[in-house]
C-alpha cells in the first residue's frame, strides 16, 4: 500500500539536500549498537551545507543552507519525525511528515550504513519504496554525512521547545479534567499512569473510569490553571517511577499545586500527577 506524498515543499527541499550531497562507496558492516541520535553534516558538490539532526524524542530536522526544515522555525510547514530499525541490515530509516494538526502526511523510506562511528551513508529513492542495499548506489540517491558536535544553542533551543510543549499539554490535561471533559483529558494521557503519586494504572479503560469517578465526585469546575512552570529537578518525583525521559510541570490552580508528569516520546503525554 502506498503512502500519501509529503507536502511538495518538504519533498523538494529534502530532495535538494539528498541529491546534492557527496556520495561514498566504501562498504562497512552495520554495527547495531551505534545510534543516529545527534547532528550529521555534509557538503554538496557546490559547497553548500546540509544536515540531518536526529533528536531523542523522535523528531528530526533537516538543515539546508542554514535553514531548518521540520522544526519549530520551519515556517508552519509541520514537523518531521523519524523511526529507525537497527535490527535490519542495512538499517532502515523512515522520515515521516506530520502536519500542524499531528496527522501523518507521508514517508520517505531510506537505508543507512555506518562507515565509521562518526560517518554514515544514507540511500533513498525519495518515496515509499525502500532500497534493498547499497549495491549500484549513485550520487543521486546516496549521501555521506559526518557526525557533528551539538552546539549549545541547538541543545538549548530544543529543550526550550520541549518545555513549552510540556506546559501546553499539562495545561490541556489539567483544565479539561477540571472542566469534566474526560475525552479530552484522556487524549493527552498515556499508560502506565501514576495516580496522585501512589497507584499505578496500566489499562487505558481503567484510567478512563478513574477520570469519570473524579468527575462524579468533584463535578464540573469552572476554575482553571493560573500558572504553570517546568520543574528542572526530577529526583524522587512522586508522579513517575522512571523520570529519565520525563518533564515535570507544576500547575497552580487557586491555592493548590498539581505536579503533572509528561512523558517525551512520539508525542508528549501525561503519565502521572501528584496533588
Amino acid at each position: 500500500m502506498r503512502h500519501a506524498s509529503l507536502p511538495i515543499s518538504l519533498l523538494i527541499l529534502a530532495f535538494v539536500c539528498f541529491s546534492s550531497c557527496a556520495s561514498g562507496t566504501k562498504k562497512a558492516m552495520v554495527q547495531r549498537e551505534r545510534s543516529l541520535i545527534g547532528k550529521w553534516e555534509g557538503v554538496d558538490r557546490t559547497g553548500k551545507p546540509g544536515a540531518f539532526h536526529f533528536f531523542e524524542d523522535g523528531n528530526v530536522v533537516l538543515i539546508i543552507d542554514g535553514k531548518p526544515l521540520g522544526g519549530p522555525e520551519s515556517g508552519g510547514l509541520g514537523m518531521l519525525r523519524f523511526t529507525v530499525d537497527y535490527q535490519k541490515d542495512p538499517i532502515e530509516l523512515d522520515i515521516i511528515g506530520v502536519d500542524p494538526s499531528g496527522a501523518e502526511q507521508g514517508k520517505i523510506l531510506m537505508i543507512v550504513q555506518f562507515i565509521t562511528d562518526s560517518k554514515i551513508k544514507i540511500r533513498t529513492y525519495f518515496n515509499d519504496i525502500r532500497p534493498d542495499s547499497f549495491d549500484e548506489e549513485t550520487i543521486d540517491d546516496t549521501i555521506v554525512l559526518e557526525r557533528a558536535e551539538k552546539s549549545g544553542a541547538e541543545v538549548k533551543n530544543h529543550e526550550t521547545t520541549l518545555k513549552k510543549k510540556a506546559i501546553e499539554v499539562a495545561t490541556i490535561w489539567t483544565n479539561s479534567l477540571l472542566a469534566g471533559d474526560v475525552k479530552k483529558t484522556l487524549s493527552v494521557s498515556d499508560v502506565p499512569f501514576i495516580v496522585d503519586g501512589e497507584d499505578e494504572t496500566n489499562d487505558i479503560s481503567e484510567l478512563r473510569r478513574q477520570y469519570e469517578e473524579v468527575l462524579e465526585d468533584k463535578g464540573t469546575r469552572s476554575i482553571r490553571i493560573t500558572r504553570a512552570e517546568v520543574v528542572d529537578e526530577k529526583v524522587d518525583a512522586p508522579c513517575c517511577r522512571d523520570c529519565s525521559n520525563i518533564i515535570l510541570v507544576n500547575c497552580y490552580v487557586e491555592k493548590k499545586m498539581i505536579q503533572v508528569c509528561i512523558k517525551v516520546g512520539k508525542s508528549l503525554k501525561v503519565v502521572g500527577f501528584k496533588e
